[in-house]
């Protein structure tokens, strides 16, 4: 039981992670294309 509430808890954890990097990059490619225009 132990095991699977720390498997969950590093799942949730990553999502999180994955989230900010793609609204990092997400912002990051508007600010270029804002820069393009």
């Amino acid at each position: 039981m132990i095991y699977l509430k720390l498997l969950s808890f590093f799942e949730s954890f990553f999502l999180k992670i994955e989230n900010r990097k793609k609204k990092f990059c997400y912002s990051k490619a508007q600010i270029s294309k804002t820069n393009e225009l």
